[in-house]
Protein backbone atom coordinates (compact mmCIF):
# COMPACT_ATOMS: atom_id res chain seq x y z
CA UNK A 1 0.00 0.00 0.00
CA UNK A 2 2.89 2.77 0.92
CA UNK A 3 4.46 1.02 -2.11
CA UNK A 4 1.36 2.22 -4.37
CA UNK A 5 1.44 5.61 -2.52
CA UNK A 6 4.61 6.45 -2.97
CA UNK A 7 4.45 5.60 -6.97
CA UNK A 8 1.69 8.10 -7.02
CA UNK A 9 3.26 10.98 -5.31
CA UNK A 10 6.13 10.74 -6.89
CA UNK A 11 4.11 10.65 -10.46
CA UNK A 12 2.45 13.58 -9.27
CA UNK A 13 5.73 15.32 -8.07
CA UNK A 14 7.52 14.71 -11.20
CA UNK A 15 4.73 16.34 -13.10
CA UNK A 16 4.66 19.14 -10.84
CA UNK A 17 8.62 19.58 -10.58
CA UNK A 18 8.18 18.83 -14.80
CA UNK A 19 5.69 22.05 -15.13
CA UNK A 20 7.32 24.52 -12.77
CA UNK A 21 10.36 24.34 -14.85
CA UNK A 22 8.77 26.59 -17.58
CA UNK A 23 9.65 25.30 -20.30
CA UNK A 24 10.50 21.18 -21.88
CA UNK A 25 13.39 20.16 -23.58
CA UNK A 26 16.48 18.25 -23.06
CA UNK A 27 18.74 19.11 -19.52
CA UNK A 28 21.14 21.29 -20.01
CA UNK A 29 24.89 20.98 -19.90
CA UNK A 30 26.70 21.96 -16.59
CA UNK A 31 27.99 25.30 -16.33
CA UNK A 32 32.05 25.23 -16.91
CA UNK A 33 33.94 26.89 -14.47
CA UNK A 34 35.53 30.10 -16.03
CA UNK A 35 34.34 31.43 -19.75
CA UNK A 36 32.97 33.83 -21.56
CA UNK A 37 30.13 35.91 -21.36
CA UNK A 38 30.03 35.24 -25.25
CA UNK A 39 29.82 31.36 -24.54
CA UNK A 40 26.64 31.99 -21.97
CA UNK A 41 25.31 33.38 -24.60
CA UNK A 42 26.21 31.09 -27.02
CA UNK A 43 23.81 28.68 -25.29
CA UNK A 44 20.39 30.49 -25.83
CA UNK A 45 17.24 29.35 -24.22
CA UNK A 46 19.07 26.04 -23.44
CA UNK A 47 21.60 27.86 -21.16
CA UNK A 48 23.32 25.45 -18.46
CA UNK A 49 22.71 24.04 -14.92
CA UNK A 50 24.32 25.67 -11.80
CA UNK A 51 23.58 23.71 -9.13
CA UNK A 52 20.26 22.54 -10.40
CA UNK A 53 19.14 25.58 -11.33
CA UNK A 54 19.26 26.53 -15.10
CA UNK A 55 20.85 29.65 -16.29
CA UNK A 56 19.54 31.01 -19.85
CA UNK A 57 18.75 33.71 -21.99
CA UNK A 58 22.29 35.72 -21.40
CA UNK A 59 22.11 39.25 -23.23
CA UNK A 60 24.83 41.62 -23.51
CA UNK A 61 24.18 45.25 -25.00
CA UNK A 62 26.26 48.48 -25.10
CA UNK A 63 23.84 51.67 -23.95
CA UNK A 64 23.54 53.64 -27.23
CA UNK A 65 24.78 56.99 -25.58
CA UNK A 66 28.09 54.92 -24.21
CA UNK A 67 30.95 57.39 -25.51
CA UNK A 68 34.18 55.62 -24.20
CA UNK A 69 35.67 52.24 -25.36
CA UNK A 70 33.32 49.20 -24.69
CA UNK A 71 33.52 45.69 -24.10
CA UNK A 72 32.57 42.92 -25.92
CA UNK A 73 31.10 39.76 -24.52
CA UNK A 74 33.89 37.78 -25.53
CA UNK A 75 36.17 40.18 -23.18
CA UNK A 76 33.88 39.63 -19.78
CA UNK A 77 34.68 36.38 -17.45
CA UNK A 78 32.14 34.55 -16.01
CA UNK A 79 32.61 31.85 -12.89
CA UNK A 80 29.96 29.83 -11.71
CA UNK A 81 29.54 28.26 -7.85
CA UNK A 82 27.03 26.36 -5.72
CA UNK A 83 26.66 25.42 -2.29
CA UNK A 84 23.64 23.54 -1.19
CA UNK A 85 21.63 26.76 -0.07
CA UNK A 86 23.47 29.63 -2.29
CA UNK A 87 24.20 29.93 -6.49
CA UNK A 88 26.55 32.33 -7.38
CA UNK A 89 27.61 34.01 -10.84
CA UNK A 90 30.47 36.13 -10.94
CA UNK A 91 31.32 38.75 -13.97
CA UNK A 92 34.89 40.44 -14.58
CA UNK A 93 36.62 42.29 -17.02
CA UNK A 94 39.72 44.47 -17.08
CA UNK A 95 38.21 46.36 -19.82
CA UNK A 96 35.34 48.11 -17.18
CA UNK A 97 37.28 51.42 -16.89
CA UNK A 98 36.26 54.98 -18.42
CA UNK A 99 38.36 57.81 -17.71
CA UNK A 100 37.42 61.94 -18.07
CA UNK A 101 34.51 62.97 -19.28
CA UNK A 102 33.79 59.78 -20.96
CA UNK A 103 31.12 56.65 -19.46
CA UNK A 104 29.49 53.83 -20.20
CA UNK A 105 26.81 51.67 -20.02
CA UNK A 106 25.86 48.06 -20.59
CA UNK A 107 22.87 46.19 -20.28
CA UNK A 108 23.55 42.70 -18.98
CA UNK A 109 20.17 40.26 -18.81
CA UNK A 110 19.28 36.25 -18.09
CA UNK A 111 16.48 33.97 -16.50
CA UNK A 112 16.81 31.23 -13.48
CA UNK A 113 14.51 28.79 -14.14
CA UNK A 114 15.26 26.01 -11.53
CA UNK A 115 13.72 22.76 -10.84
CA UNK A 116 13.76 21.08 -8.31
CA UNK A 117 14.76 23.50 -6.12
CA UNK A 118 13.15 27.04 -5.03
CA UNK A 119 14.45 30.71 -5.18
CA UNK A 120 13.92 32.74 -1.93
CA UNK A 121 16.00 35.49 -2.43
CA UNK A 122 19.00 37.88 -4.55
CA UNK A 123 21.83 39.12 -3.87
CA UNK A 124 24.17 41.88 -5.71
CA UNK A 125 28.06 42.25 -4.70
CA UNK A 126 30.00 45.21 -6.69
CA UNK A 127 33.73 44.89 -6.05
CA UNK A 128 35.63 48.41 -7.22
CA UNK A 129 38.56 46.11 -7.78
CA UNK A 130 40.52 42.57 -6.60
CA UNK A 131 40.08 42.37 -2.78
CA UNK A 132 43.25 42.77 -0.79
CA UNK A 133 45.16 39.75 -0.63
CA UNK A 134 43.60 37.28 -2.76
CA UNK A 135 40.38 36.94 -5.30
CA UNK A 136 37.16 36.77 -2.96
CA UNK A 137 35.17 33.82 -3.32
CA UNK A 138 31.60 34.20 -4.95
CA UNK A 139 30.13 32.27 -2.15
CA UNK A 140 31.24 32.99 1.07
CA UNK A 141 29.92 32.96 4.93
CA UNK A 142 31.51 36.32 6.23
CA UNK A 143 31.47 39.80 3.93
CA UNK A 144 33.23 41.23 6.94
CA UNK A 145 36.95 39.47 5.87
CA UNK A 146 37.43 40.74 2.66
CA UNK A 147 37.97 44.52 1.47
CA UNK A 148 37.25 45.66 -1.92
CA UNK A 149 39.43 48.40 -2.74
CA UNK A 150 38.15 52.54 -4.53
CA UNK A 151 38.78 52.48 -7.73
CA UNK A 152 36.69 55.47 -8.44
CA UNK A 153 38.33 59.33 -8.45
CA UNK A 154 37.61 62.84 -8.98
CA UNK A 155 33.92 62.80 -9.71
CA UNK A 156 33.91 59.25 -11.20
CA UNK A 157 31.18 56.65 -10.46
CA UNK A 158 30.11 53.24 -11.28
CA UNK A 159 26.02 52.42 -10.07
CA UNK A 160 24.84 49.00 -10.94
CA UNK A 161 21.16 48.59 -10.97
CA UNK A 162 19.73 45.50 -10.73
CA UNK A 163 15.72 44.68 -11.92
CA UNK A 164 14.10 41.50 -11.18
CA UNK A 165 11.49 39.39 -11.95
CA UNK A 166 9.91 37.72 -9.13
CA UNK A 167 8.08 34.76 -10.37
CA UNK A 168 8.30 35.29 -14.06
CA UNK A 169 10.88 36.42 -17.00
CA UNK A 170 11.07 39.96 -18.36
CA UNK A 171 9.29 40.69 -22.03
CA UNK A 172 9.96 43.15 -24.32
CA UNK A 173 13.03 45.84 -24.49
CA UNK A 174 13.63 49.27 -24.16
CA UNK A 175 10.66 51.43 -22.25
CA UNK A 176 8.39 48.44 -22.95
CA UNK A 177 9.84 45.88 -20.72
CA UNK A 178 7.18 44.18 -18.63
CA UNK A 179 7.44 41.34 -16.22
CA UNK A 180 4.50 39.08 -15.40
CA UNK A 181 5.82 38.58 -11.60
CA UNK A 182 7.03 40.89 -8.93
CA UNK A 183 9.27 43.65 -10.27
CA UNK A 184 12.11 44.24 -7.42
CA UNK A 185 15.04 46.07 -7.51
CA UNK A 186 18.47 46.44 -6.21
CA UNK A 187 21.11 49.20 -6.68
CA UNK A 188 25.31 49.10 -5.71
CA UNK A 189 27.22 52.09 -6.62
CA UNK A 190 30.55 53.68 -5.58
CA UNK A 191 29.99 57.70 -6.08
CA UNK A 192 32.00 60.96 -4.88
CA UNK A 193 28.69 60.67 -2.44
CA UNK A 194 28.88 57.63 -1.27
CA UNK A 195 29.09 53.89 -1.72
CA UNK A 196 26.72 50.72 -0.82
CA UNK A 197 29.02 47.32 -1.97
CA UNK A 198 26.06 44.92 -1.24
CA UNK A 199 22.41 44.81 -1.65
CA UNK A 200 20.46 41.74 -1.34
CA UNK A 201 16.72 41.01 -0.95
CA UNK A 202 14.28 38.37 0.35
CA UNK A 203 11.25 37.78 -2.17
CA UNK A 204 7.59 37.79 -0.46
CA UNK A 205 7.11 34.38 -1.67
CA UNK A 206 9.04 31.30 -2.69
CA UNK A 207 9.76 31.22 -6.79
CA UNK A 208 11.13 28.79 -9.30
CA UNK A 209 11.62 31.33 -11.77
CA UNK A 210 13.51 35.02 -11.98
CA UNK A 211 14.62 37.16 -14.58
CA UNK A 212 17.60 39.58 -13.96
CA UNK A 213 18.59 42.87 -15.99
CA UNK A 214 21.62 44.59 -14.92
CA UNK A 215 22.47 48.32 -16.02
CA UNK A 216 26.06 48.83 -15.22
CA UNK A 217 27.16 52.84 -16.03
CA UNK A 218 30.60 53.98 -15.27
CA UNK A 219 31.14 57.60 -15.61
CA UNK A 220 34.49 59.47 -15.77
CA UNK A 221 33.08 62.60 -14.04
CA UNK A 222 34.52 64.74 -16.21
CA UNK A 223 38.41 65.89 -16.19
CA UNK A 224 40.64 64.48 -13.46
CA UNK A 225 38.02 61.82 -13.45
CA UNK A 226 38.34 58.21 -13.54
CA UNK A 227 35.98 54.58 -12.68
CA UNK A 228 36.92 50.88 -13.26
CA UNK A 229 35.22 47.99 -12.50
CA UNK A 230 36.47 44.59 -11.23
CA UNK A 231 33.49 42.46 -10.96
CA UNK A 232 29.97 42.25 -9.97
CA UNK A 233 28.85 38.92 -8.36
CA UNK A 234 25.24 37.84 -8.17
CA UNK A 235 24.26 35.09 -5.29
CA UNK A 236 20.67 32.98 -5.44
CA UNK A 237 19.61 31.78 -1.62
CA UNK A 238 17.62 28.76 -2.54
CA UNK A 239 16.04 26.14 -0.16
CA UNK A 240 15.12 22.37 -1.11
CA UNK A 241 11.73 21.78 -2.59
CA UNK A 242 9.67 19.91 -0.40
CA UNK A 243 8.86 17.45 -3.15
CA UNK A 244 12.69 17.04 -3.47
CA UNK A 245 12.43 15.33 0.10
CA UNK A 246 9.02 13.70 -0.08
CA UNK A 247 10.77 12.05 -3.56
CA UNK A 248 13.73 10.82 -1.53
CA UNK A 249 11.75 9.20 1.40
CA UNK A 250 9.85 7.34 -0.89
CA UNK A 251 13.33 6.12 -2.89
CA UNK A 252 14.43 4.70 0.47
CA UNK A 253 11.29 2.65 1.47
CA UNK A 254 11.44 1.43 -1.91
CA UNK A 255 14.94 0.37 -1.46
CA UNK A 256 13.79 -1.28 2.42
CA UNK A 257 10.93 -3.18 0.56
CA UNK A 258 13.47 -4.39 -1.87
CA UNK A 259 15.91 -5.53 0.65
CA UNK A 260 13.05 -7.13 2.75
CA UNK A 261 11.59 -9.28 -0.28
CA UNK A 262 15.32 -10.22 -1.09
CA UNK A 263 15.85 -11.60 2.41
Amino acid sequence: MKAKMCAVMRGGLLMAGWLQAGSIGPPALACPGAVSLQWYIDQGATGCMIGGFTYADFQFAVQPESTASTVAASAVTVQSAASPTVLGMRFFSPGFQVSGSDWAGYWLSYSIDPPPVIIRGFEDEYWGAEAVGSPPPIIRGDDGDQMALTMVGGLGSIIVSTDLCVGGLFTGGGGSLACPGAWMTLSVYETPSGSQFVDTTLFPALVNTVGVRHSIVLDGGGPGGYASFWALDNRAFVVPEPAAWLLGGCGLLGLLLLRRRAA
